[in-house]
């Protein structure tokens, strides 16, 4: 069992979205979020950074193995397939 961490990637439509769900029930959220949100879908990368380093030291007090980044399955190389005739 492991922990990792993923932020919020705010592409148009989901943005709107998410921006009117913090509206309705979180409004003081708004202003942080459109802070970190202000003109990309990602978020700072310094932001990225210190979530991701916040659930290492939370996983490793749990005794959970955090994952790193490049141990994703989706962040590895792909593999070419062989053809087979």
């Amino acid at each position: 069992m492991g922990a990792q961490s993923n932020v919020l990637f705010l592409r148009p439509g989901t943005r709107e979205t998410f921006f009117e769900f913090l509206a309705i029930d979180f409004p003081r959220l708004v202003p942080e979020y459109s802070r970190l949100y202000a003109g990309s879908a990602y978020a700072p990368p310094e932001y990225v950074s210190r979530i991701e380093e916040r659930v290492r030291r939370l996983a490793q007090a749990a005794g959970l193995a955090a994952r790193r980044r490049v141990d994703r399955p989706d962040q590895r190389a792909p593999r070419q397939l062989h053809l087979s005739w």
